[in-house]
């Protein structure tokens, strides 16, 4: 990704993100959120309010006129140009468009998207929603984001703020916090916010209307609403048109006519205005506590404004604006949390993968997500296996090293001397393509089907040279084998599609560790002519019938390679309908990736590609920036072995000192 900037923006990252600022907030997770509004195209801005804030931010947002001011239109590309500011800032967690919007507000004229929301990973106009994950899974807040005009306009409110309020019904838990942004203020003294006294009965509602009780009490869920578009970073009363921050329970005059008097249930923050001064607001958020800390210039404010959750009744008050409170969260009760099963241990806590991997199933196997739910008849995840689930970065994988063992060691006296030369022929580089498979198909021709997923069994227990104390069974990855326990544990059905054979697929799968996760109908692979044995010769099966007794054998004919589109068609095939979720590793398995994610299918998709980017505990030797461009380019999500996979094998498996012998 090109990182074209300002050469003083990156610097002042670089150089302030070293003295990353502490915390009273004591939780042992922390995620991190950053906003700002109102740039107007001031570079140097957003580098001097965000660069003393921690690397660990894992979502941005720019609530509005990002670009151009009241003079003039902004230029073309504008848009791009502060989406690589923001990812070449350096902040851990944020590296894709998935991981910030950007709000269109009245200056940002010209820019190449008409998206209301840029960016994001839900499209665009208000609903954006992006979901926040704690390590084991569970939801640790949500982010709506509300387009500029349907907080401007009347007519838009009322549409727009009924959907944000049936979205808020979806959810279970009343104790996870919700964040909600627009560059529109909703306070009285602004005359171009039409829709404010809608949208703040619609936060209200947000905070109060969908309740939970414990111990008789109710439970008013967090929501803080951001804004710009005022051009202030003061302080002041509730009442008045500059406020910072607003706590809960305080009194406001709401709407730019009605002129009335109204209680705010949820908490109201500036995001800071860039152009003015350089300020921004972060974020911080634990399994119990919510700090906003308010940043001028690359530092920490000496203001920051928190204040304590209130239970029902506790609203007449008006709270103080000052002190360092925290906002409590409250506690959700065992039958009112819904926890989403663990990925596991063995992906790294800030992979992107994993994160997005538990927001899409988080959705998908929610009954009350309208939008994303999939029965679970139809939650079908299809697996590539080499490379994908196991080990193929080596001299050659499975298949290939259990030709050569077969031809040249095991049974040299069952092939042909054509066959023994094409073994030793097999060089590092080799193509794995049809032309291999059927000379596979050869060598085996007489076996029964049993006899070769005996065999690929036994070969399964010899040891690769490749690799320390690993047998060719035990090159199953990890955190791929906890991702597969993953989905099926929230009821998603598992097919391999593999370009290995068949038969030694599924004797793989069997004595492996996703043995109980992929039964032998689940597994799809090359195909190699089977007839009755004494029927070899015989042109149809057709023309003669199974007996009690009779032998399936391996003929030496060769019927399909399953690679490249034979995915696709195979998958059609045997499974009768479209997948949800696709992992792959290599060129060979994008048209299952594409069949998967093609816009026909009825239900929310995706796909992951596996990068083997790691040459100290692994062979790989991809380059993952070049690769994850590309794939990100065709809707893959792309994941590194180096960086998110927090171990690859398992017990004492190292990296051998030669690959291969010559």
């Amino acid at each position: 990704m090109k990182r074209r900037n300002c050469i003083s923006l990156v610097l002042a990252f670089v150089l302030i993100f070293s003295l990353v600022p502490h915390y009273d907030l004591k939780a042992a997770e922390v995620h991190y959120i950053a906003i700002a509004s109102d740039r107007h195209s001031n570079s140097e801005a957003i580098g001097n309010a965000m660069s003393g804030m921690t690397k660990k931010v894992e979502y941005v947002s720019i609530i509005g006129d990002f670009v151009g001011d009241s003079k003039e239109k902004a230029p073309e590309g504008s848009s791009s140009d502060i989406y690589n500011e923001i990812i070449g800032a350096g902040f851990d967690g944020v590296d894709s468009k998935d991981d910030m919007s950007l709000i269109w507000a009245d200056h940002d004229k010209n820019v190449e998207d008409d998206a209301d929301i840029i960016y994001g990973d839900d499209g665009s106009g208000s609903g954006l929603i992006y979901t926040g994950i704690n390590s084991d899974g569970t939801v640790a807040y949500y982010i709506y984001s509300i387009a500029f005009n349907d907080m401007k306009k009347e007519s838009n409110a009322k549409a727009a703020s009924k959907k944000f309020m049936k979205w808020i019904d979806t959810i279970g838990d009343n104790t996870i916090p919700v964040f909600v942004f627009c560059h529109m203020p909703i306070h009285y003294a602004r005359k171009d916010n039409k829709g404010g006294a809608i949208w703040s009965q619609a936060l209200n509602y947000a905070a109060t209307g969908a309740k939970t009780t414990e111990g008789g009490k109710t439970v008013i869920r967090n929501v803080i609403y951001a804004y710009g578009h005022n051009h202030t970073t003061e302080s002041k009363s509730g009442k008045n048109s500059g406020e910072f921050y607003v706590p809960c329970g305080t009194q406001m005059e709401i709407g730019a006519d009605e002129g009335v008097w109204s209680y705010v249930y949820y908490t109201y923050v500036t995001a800071g205005y860039l152009n003015q001064n350089g300020t921004a607001s972060l974020l911080a958020v634990t399994p119990t506590k919510i700090k906003i800390t308010k940043y001028d210039d690359g530092e920490v404010s000496d203001k920051l404004y928190d204040s304590e959750s209130k239970k029902s009744g506790a609203f007449a008050k008006k709270f103080s604006t000052k002190g360092t409170n925290t906002i409590k969260r409250v506690a959700a009760s065992s039958g009112n949390k819904k926890v989403m099963a663990p990925l596991g241990n063995e992906w790294s806590y800030d992979s992107d993968a994993a994160k997005s991997l538990r927001r899409y199933v988080m959705r998908v196997t929610n009954p009350a997500d309208k939008a994303d739910f999939i029965p679970k008849k139809d939650r079908i995840a299809v697996f590539d296996m080499d490379g994908t689930l196991t080990c193929e970065t080596y001299y050659t994988y499975y298949d290939t090293m259990m030709f050569i063992e077969y031809c040249l060691k095991d049974h040299p006296e069952k092939v042909s001397a054509e066959l023994k030369k094409e073994a030793e022929s097999i060089k590092p580089g080799y193509t794995a393509g049809e032309a291999l498979a059927r000379n596979f198909a050869k060598a085996y021709a007489g076996m029964t089907v049993q006899e070769l997923f005996d065999y690929a069994v036994s070969f399964g227990q010899k040891y690769t040279a490749s690799f320390n104390n690993m047998r060719y069974i035990d090159g199953f990855y990890l955190p791929m084998v906890e991702l597969v326990k993953y989905l099926y544990d929230n009821g998603f059905t598992i097919y391999v599609v593999s370009g290995t054979e068949r038969t030694t697929t599924r004797a793989i799968v069997a004595n492996s560790p996703i043995s109980e996760y992929v039964t032998p109908e689940h597994v799809i692979g090359t195909e190699f002519e089977v007839k009755v044995k004494g029927n070899e010769n015989t042109a149809s099966n057709m023309d003669f019938k199974y007996a009690d007794g009779d032998e399936l054998v391996f003929t030496g004919g060769f019927i399909q390679k399953n690679l490249n589109a034979n995915k696709s068609i195979y998958i059609e095939r045997e499974i009768g309908m479209r997948p949800v979720l696709a992992f792959g590793n290599s060129g060979s398995d994008t048209s299952m990736m594409n069949y998967t994610i093609d816009k026909r299918n009825a239900y929310h998709t995706g796909a992951y590609m596996i990068v083997a980017d790691d040459d100290v505990r692994e062979w790989g030797t991809a380059d993952f920036a070049s690769k994850s461009e590309g794939y990100r380019s065709a809707g893959y999500v792309p994941v590194s072995m180096k960086n998110e996979f927090k171990n690859i094998y398992a017990g004492t498996i190292t990296k051998a000192e030669v690959q291969y012998a010559k």
